[in-house]
């Protein structure tokens, strides 16, 4: 296997055991989860999707709803893993998930790996407040600046005192 080849794999692991937790912690707080993106498509169009600048390479991860409340969630983590000081987002992913949102009209949520949760527009934000902003094709903010993931998805029920979660 090259290289390239074995970086990429060990980052889809990485990647897929992350959005595995996603699922879990959403579950956990009563949300419907299901695959969404380029993940439920085989292996042939997803390769020939990466060499296109189509806009439906960037799908989310995951689509996910709670009654009616319905969102699109990307997963982003690092091979550094949940101590990372700082995350990286690709500008083409920030660009299209903006006007995704807007076409689509469902928010997008990024989920880190410390499970701080960001849309694109706080990711943008977050460049603008922070010293490390843009290098390459990538923006950088640090890693303590998305907010926690209960604060978006609500927190788990308590079944000891029947509180059920709470939806921001």
């Amino acid at each position: 296997m090259s290289d390239s080849r074995s970086t990429w794999v060990a980052r889809k692991a990485v990647g897929d055991d992350h959005e595995s937790r996603i699922i879990r912690e959403l579950e956990l707080r009563l949300w419907t989860v299901a695959p969404y993106g380029q993940g439920v498509l085989p292996e042939p169009i997803r390769r020939a999707l990466g060499t296109t600048e189509s806009q439906m390479r960037w799908d989310p991860d995951l689509v996910a709803c709670q009654g009616s409340t319905v969102v699109l969630v990307d997963g982003k983590c690092s091979m550094r893993g949940e101590g990372a000081h700082t995350y990286t987002v690709s500008r083409k992913a920030l660009r299209a998930h903006v006007r995704m949102w807007a076409e689509r009209d469902l928010p997008i949520y990024y989920v880190f790996a410390n499970m701080g949760v960001a849309t694109p527009a706080e990711v943008l934000q977050f460049c603008r407040l922070s010293s490390l902003g843009e290098a390459g094709g990538y923006v950088s903010f640090p890693a303590g600046m998305p907010r926690p993931f209960d604060d978006v998805f609500g927190s788990p029920p308590d079944e000891r005192w029947g509180q059920w979660p709470q939806v921001a």
